[in-house]
């Protein structure tokens, strides 16, 4: 059932999209200056492909983001009951995407 906007939602929505569109600058700029000090856990001497590294926690980053949007659409659209499901799925999704590209940095490494 769709629920009328409200001030509340209207507030949420715009803070969610605002997070939603920080991460997603956050990553392109991460991905595009290839800076290993915006990549926590990075030491330099032990990245063998800093580009690499940069371009995988970059497109992640984004894709965190774009979640994040998608997760402050629906929630105003989404009924109490399913709301439980909507926050579920989203915590899911960030923690697969932070634990992919954490499996995935290992090949960028020593």
């Amino acid at each position: 059932m769709i629920q009328s906007a409200t001030t509340e939602s209207t507030v949420f929505l715009a803070g969610m999209a605002v997070i939603g569109l920080s991460l997603v600058g956050f990553g392109v700029h991460i991905h595009r200056s290839q800076d290993l000090s915006l990549v926590a856990g990075a030491r330099g001497e032990t990245v063998t492909d800093t580009a690499g590294l940069t371009a995988l926690v970059g497109t992640v980053t984004v894709a965190v983001g774009v979640v994040t949007i998608l997760v402050g659409l629906l929630d105003p659209l989404v009924s109490a009951p399913e709301r439980g499901l909507l926050w579920g799925g989203y915590i899911v999704a960030t923690l697969a995407l932070a634990g992919w590209a954490h499996w995935r940095s290992r090949a960028y490494t020593e």
